[in-house]
């Protein structure tokens, strides 16, 4: 409760319009340097290659090219990693491996809750599979909170302590990208990045330490879930 009224969050408000405002505070928060991330006119010629039918079928379009056209590329991206098979998502990272560090720019992170039509649907079998309603999108630097039409206890607390971990996440993985940029393997690099936290190893005296971010969770009934 105390976190619902530092955000000025009424009694009676109902779940989205409570992910929209951790949303708002996150990207007020959030006033640091730009994230390096996929260029949107490159990461939506990809998808248009790799034809994602599901995504379009769960959204309700009847064309490829007018999902594209009206989904803004992040959530659309965000749907295709909730709907498509797994084979999908292979051929996707496999492509990754094709791109280069011009295919990249510097993008401040956004946070975004997708109200449109088919969402709700959508986002309601992602979180009962999960537990959790964040999907993070780290190639194009933003956090996607899926709209929920039940409120949970500490549901503002958990959305904006598990917004600031994905933020800090995908901090993680743009900065070593752009270090990374003279490197002539490029694309494996980032699909890497992608598939798994990046290990970094630092030495102090005669001891090594390796260290990756943990995965989000959602706190259920019987305590935090994966």
């Amino acid at each position: 409760m105390r976190v619902r009224a530092a955000l000025n969050l009424r009694a009676d408000i109902n779940p989205i319009d409570i992910l929209e405002n951790v949303a708002r505070q996150m990207g007020k928060l959030d006033t640091r340097s730009d994230m390096f991330v996929v260029k949107q006119t490159v990461m939506k010629q990809l998808l248009k290659k790799l034809k994602p039918k599901a995504t379009m079928k769960q959204l309700g379009y009847r064309s490829m090219d007018s999902m594209l056209k009206h989904e803004p590329i992040a959530q659309l991206l965000a749907a295709c990693q909730v709907t498509e098979s797994t084979q999908w998502q292979e051929m996707r990272l496999e492509a990754y491996k094709n791109l280069q560090a011009k295919d990249f720019e510097s993008r401040k992170p956004t946070f975004v809750v997708p109200t449109t039509k088919q969402w709700p649907k959508l986002a309601e079998a992602h979180i009962s599979q999960h537990k959790h309603n964040i999907v993070v999108v780290p190639e194009q630097g933003a956090v996607i909170l899926l709209p929920m039409s039940q409120d949970l206890p500490g549901m503002a607390i958990t959305s904006l302590v598990l917004s600031l971990h994905s933020l800090n996440d995908m901090r993680a993985k743009s900065t070593y990208l752009k270090l990374q940029q003279v490197q002539p393997h490029y694309g494996e690099l980032f699909q890497a990045a992608i598939m798994q936290e990046p290990m970094t190893e630092v030495e102090l005296g005669k001891y090594a330490f390796l260290a990756r971010c943990p995965l989000a969770v959602w706190p259920g009934p019987h305590g935090l879930q994966s």
